[in-house]
């Protein structure tokens, strides 16, 4: 029901093991970075912004060091984990290949959190060795090692599948402390495939990583793609709007992946500059409104910009828009399944996925949000379940306020979030940053949104709270200010009372 949007390099799968995947692909991590290394040994392969550079050939000998380093000076042998506290770095990527070469799971710790933070996390697995970057080592819950060390031994190469556990990577915890999903070589190597394939990203191709690497969208939506196509990855060490647009000005990416957020912030600070050879470049993790397909591609004419669905139990994509579908998808569909991947609806309207990709292989797995699929394949995403508003019985998908929200030219982005009501039980209010009036900005809805889904408030606010994943903590907002809504109010005679705008 999907295969027809793929070119064939994408569309040729074989059934195994009761799964779809494609038939030529490697089996393990190491084979598939090995299979770069072989073809593109002397060509750039990683790089850290203001750092050292490293072709194929380097990088390969590198993490080999590092992987004998584990087996001989810290003991790890196939399935044990290899946790990693660090921001993106060079030392982060090599860590990460280091541990798959060893046998071990990689386990990406969020380098952000405080110490009691990542002490909950670590009580959920048990790696065998901790390595950070020196600054991150006074809050480390255990002794830890420094990132990037290498000691004396050979390297020695363990026994690899497809199915042996790979990373432990932690969700982006919207709503709380986060989830641990562990991600097989099946799962990412089929995952970097889909991206190489669907993309049909080239040995010529490079990125700049903005994204945290310790999520999925810096590591297996970004730069495990580019370098299983033998291109080259730079690493920014941290976010920085204005540095990341000189970058993209000055060609340095022709592949860009980012969350919503870090296009925003890109954009705003771009202001009439330009990105230059920017040839395909990917939005995920939030949602992604027609506003915002519409900025990015002013400020990079001419890219092929496509939309992500997915989450990092399905190790990065499970939907994704197909190439010249962006402006023809019905409505705000994100795109349909990729090759490897299926997806269904609930009767209750729930979304599942199935496929290589899928943490749980060959069983259905519930995404957390209602949408829609439509007899082509395509898939629209309604609401997370959780951010529903229910108001007297009448429901409200907070993503459809949102994009109309964000339609608005004065707005910049936008949250919206159920509050308690002693009427209606629940009302929707919107947390706005950008410059706009409250009034003109309702009036602006009222016609394009039912009278009972227009916010009873409108709070201007300096940026919305996110996780370090980019996407917004709305459990913050539905705590701000009070968790009653502005009052009295009659949503049928559009008549609200606001309160002063604030700053958060």
């Amino acid at each position: 029901m999907g295969m027809s949007f793929w070119p064939p390099r994408a569309a040729g799968t074989v059934a195994r093991h009761g799964i779809r995947v494609y038939a030529d692909q490697p089996a393990t991590l190491p084979e598939l970075i090995e299979r770069a290394v072989v073809r593109r040994a002397a060509e750039p392969a990683a790089s850290e912004l203001g750092g050292r550079r490293l072709t194929y050939e380097e990088l390969w000998d590198e993490t080999e060091r590092v992987a004998a380093t584990l087996q001989h000076r810290h003991g790890v042998e196939p399935g044990d984990q290899v946790a990693i506290l660090s921001a993106n770095c060079l030392d982060f990527l090599i860590g990460v290949i280091a541990t798959w070469r060893a046998g071990g799971v990689a386990v990406t710790l969020n380098a952000k959190y405080t110490a009691p933070e990542l002490e909950r996390q670590l009580a959920s697995c048990s790696p065998r060795v901790l390595l950070s970057q020196p600054e991150w080592l006074p809050k480390s819950p255990v002794a830890a090692h420094v990132l990037g060390e290498i000691g004396n031994g050979r390297f020695e190469p363990p026994p690899l599948s497809a199915t042996d556990p790979a990373l432990l990577m932690f969700s982006s915890g919207t709503t709380g402390s986060s989830r641990g999903a562990l991600q097989s070589h099946l799962n990412l190597v089929s995952a970097a495939e889909t991206w190489v394939r669907c993309l049909d990203l080239q040995p010529d191709d490079r990125t700049v990583v903005a994204a945290p690497m310790h999520h999925a969208t810096g590591l297996n939506g970004q730069s495990l793609p580019v370098l299983a196509a033998g291109g080259s990855v730079a690493i920014m060490p941290r976010f920085d709007a204005a540095a990341l647009v000189d970058l993209l000005e000055a060609g340095a990416a022709s592949f860009f992946h980012a969350a919503p957020t870090i296009y925003t912030l890109a954009m705003r600070a771009a202001r009439d500059r330009r990105a230059h050879g920017l040839r395909v470049s990917v939005s995920g993790g939030a949602f992604v409104s027609r506003t915002l397909v519409d900025r990015a591609r002013t400020f990079a004419p001419g890219v092929d910009f496509r939309i992500s669905y997915g989450m990092t139990e399905t190790s990065s994509p499970a939907v994704l828009t197909p190439l010249g579908w962006i402006d023809e998808r019905p409505g705000n569909a994100v795109g349909v399944a990729v090759p490897v991947d299926d997806v269904r609806v609930e009767p209750d309207g729930e979304i599942m996925f199935r496929g290589a990709t899928v943490i749980t292989e060959g069983e259905w797995l519930r995404s957390g949000d209602l949408g829609t699929i439509d007899d082509r394949g395509f898939v629209t995403v309604l609401d997370r379940i959780k951010d529903v508003i229910n108001r007297g019985g009448e429901k409200i998908a907070s993503l459809e306020v949102e994009d109309v929200l964000c339609s608005h030219p004065g707005v910049i982005e936008a949250a919206v979030v159920g509050v308690s009501d002693h009427v209606y039980g629940e009302v929707p209010r919107a947390f706005v940053v950008g410059d706009v009036e409250a009034e003109a900005l309702r009036t602006f809805a009222r016609e394009r949104l039912a009278g009972f889904k227009i916010p009873v408030e409108f709070v201007f606010v300096e940026q919305l709270p996110r996780n370090s994943g980019g996407k917004v903590i709305k459990a913050e907002l539905r705590g701000a200010r009070g968790a009653t809504a502005a009052e009295p109010h009659d949503q049928e005679l559009g008549v609200h009372r606001m309160r002063p705008t604030t700053r958060l």
